[in-house]
């Protein structure tokens, strides 16, 4: 996985930091092996992370753990939950799937801007880049999404009791960080 190829003026130096500290855990493989990530050792992310198992073929998503910036956003914790179960109370969050399915197909770190807007019209703007990882060497067994945001963690709290937001992708350039090798 590199990370160098990608301009410090296009991301936000925490995914810069997080970019290469997933190329040097990668050591040339094409991806990171999940076993060598600890939440620990990104604590400059302090709970703006989350990370999912990818299980199955026709994959679904298993929300292993939801930091604490992500449960003040949706307003729960998804750790322990399936996508599919989420999915099926509500469809503000339909675009999920869409991207964590081309984070797996593609092999390669995604980073993208989303909206979420709250049913009171509250909206925030922050970016997500989702980094797979892998215990075989080939196959995608986990994304770790992490965020950036320029709104204060204690202006989201006072979201927290407005309800789930809904997911909106933002339209533009989706970057795609290359693989090594």
């Amino acid at each position: 996985m590199e990370s160098c190829t990608v301009h410090p003026d296009c991301l936000p130096l925490d995914f810069l930091q997080f970019a290469h500290h997933c190329e040097v855990l990668s050591d040339g493989r094409p991806l990171p092996r999940q076993q060598d990530f600890s939440l620990t050792d990104v604590m400059w992310l302090d709970g703006r992370i989350y990370e999912i198992d990818v299980l199955g073929s026709f994959p679904d998503y298993y929300f292993r753990k939801f930091g604490i910036f992500w449960q003040a956003v949706y307003g729960e914790n998804f750790a322990g939950h399936w996508l599919s179960e989420i999915e099926l109370r509500t469809t503000k969050l339909d675009a999920l799937r869409a991207q964590y399915d081309q984070v797996v197909s593609q092999r390669a770190p995604q980073i993208n801007r989303s909206r979420l807007i709250w049913p009171d019209e509250a909206e925030i703007t922050l970016d997500r880049l989702m980094i797979p990882f892998t215990l075989d060497g080939e196959t995608v067994s986990q994304i770790v999404v992490a965020a950036h945001f320029d709104s204060e963690l204690s202006d989201l709290m006072v979201l927290h009791g407005s309800g789930l937001p809904q997911l909106v992708m933002e339209e533009g350039p989706q970057f795609l960080l290359p693989l090594a090798s």
